[in-house]
């Protein structure tokens, strides 16, 4: 399976403070993918992940143990807020994998 890195500047985030890290992760904090319909799968992959999952998504979407399935306008919508709070996302596509 190809595996690509689309962005590996690293930036701090004044609103992760709590988190002792100065820059980014290296390694994802979340993962999405498509399933099947129109339902996408976000899957935190740490602690802190998922409690900011928890935190910020408690909308029209389904939970689960630590993730959550929504549609294309929510994945969006938290690929965007999760991006500006520095954390990484793993993309699992139809042609490979992407770490953003």
């Amino acid at each position: 399976m190809f595996h690509s890195i689309v962005s590996d500047k690293k930036t701090s985030s004044p609103l992760r403070h709590n988190d002792f890290r100065e820059e980014c992760a290296e390694d994802p904090d979340f993962r999405i993918k498509k399933t099947a319909g129109p339902l996408w799968e976000i899957k935190a992959l740490s602690l802190t992940a998922a409690t900011w999952l928890r935190s910020n998504f408690d909308g029209p979407a389904e939970f689960g143990n630590n993730e959550i399935r929504t549609d294309l306008a929510g994945a969006n919508r938290f690929m965007l807020k999760a991006r500006g709070q520095c954390y990484r996302i793993e993309y699992i596509g139809p042609l490979g994998i992407n770490i953003f």
